[in-house]
């Protein structure tokens, strides 16, 4: 999407990875984060949620709201391989 910077905010919970855009190649209102912020959240134990910015522009997304999203705990997607899997097929759609 362009040029940034990752943040990982670990000193107490929640732990949040921010993903700070400088530069971007596309509107930010013209990308769907929530696919690669739901990846994220299930593949990494302990994260709770991801923000993402660019200039005033901002999105965020907890394991909590993944996990609404998809019907289960966001964190089998790590535990999971076939749910791993089928998840990781349905972003190519």
């Amino acid at each position: 999407m362009g040029t940034h910077t990752l943040t990982l905010h670990t000193v107490s919970t929640p732990y949040v990875l921010t993903v700070a855009y400088s530069a971007l190649d596309k509107p930010f209102d013209t990308v769907d984060l929530t696919r690669p912020a739901t990846l994220l959240l299930g593949t990494i134990e302990h994260l709770n949620r991801v923000e993402v910015t660019s200039g005033t522009d901002r999105f965020a997304l907890t394991s909590s709201e993944a996990s609404a999203k998809l019907g289960f705990d966001v964190k089998e997607l790590g535990r999971d391989e076939a749910k791993l899997l089928a998840y990781s097929r349905s972003l190519d759609d």
